[in-house]
């Protein structure tokens, strides 16, 4: 769930709706609620029996691979960068070593992946250097691109990781995570992005919705 982070000093000049989405808590009660996710979804449209095994068997285990570690460290790294970028300063966040950062979370998102598989090692130290290196370019073309993907003058961000858990029929609700929410105050309208990496090279996307 998005923690509270505003500092007292700009308690008052935060937007209350803004606010409300970065603060929103939803009580989850997951042994009276069934709920299904995007990948469930994704998966039974693709292959019902894959889904059966998977989801209803499961005897189709998870398996990290060097795609998920990356993914998620990438997530961490630029969920950090916005989140000093927007509610600290941006000279801080300019300041942020975003490489180190990116090594950082690579290191321990291949760590919690080995302890998932018993321990198992499912990449190699070259492996993880080279999608390193292009997740640093990423970054530096992010930055470098900051205003145009990120203004922190016409834009607001309201909500990293936010919980989607709605109902989709009586005791079935649907349960899933946005990775951004923005706010246009000029507009009054939102942003909700995705953050999209490939399973094919070291790529990422920001997929936009302006709602």
């Amino acid at each position: 769930m998005p923690k509270k982070i505003y500092p007292d000093k700009v308690k008052l000049k935060a937007n209350p709706l803004v606010k409300e989405v970065w603060e929103s808590k939803i009580k989850q009660s997951p042994s009276k609620n069934k709920h299904i996710s995007y990948s469930s979804i994704s998966t039974y449209n693709k292959c019902p029996k894959l889904w059966e095994k998977q989801y209803l068997r499961k005897e189709v285990p998870f398996t990290q691979n060097i795609y998920t570690t990356f993914g998620t460290a990438m997530h961490e790294t630029m969920q950090t960068w916005l989140e000093t970028l927007y509610h600290d300063k941006v000279k801080t966040a300019n300041e942020m070593d975003k490489h180190q950062l990116l090594y950082e979370n690579m290191i321990k998102a291949y760590k919690q992946g080995k302890a998932q598989m018993n321990h198992q090692h499912f990449t190699t130290q070259e492996e993880l250097t080279q999608f390193w290196i292009e997740g640093k370019h990423i970054l530096d073309f992010l930055e470098k691109k900051r205003g145009g993907y990120f203004s922190t003058k016409t834009m607001q961000l309201a909500g990293i990781e936010t919980l989607l858990y709605q109902d989709i029929r009586p005791g079935v609700k649907f349960k899933g995570l946005i990775d951004l929410v923005f706010y246009h105050p000029n507009s009054d309208r939102w942003t909700v992005v995705d953050i999209k990496t490939s399973t094919r090279g070291c790529k990422i996307e920001l997929r936009r919705i302006l709602i």
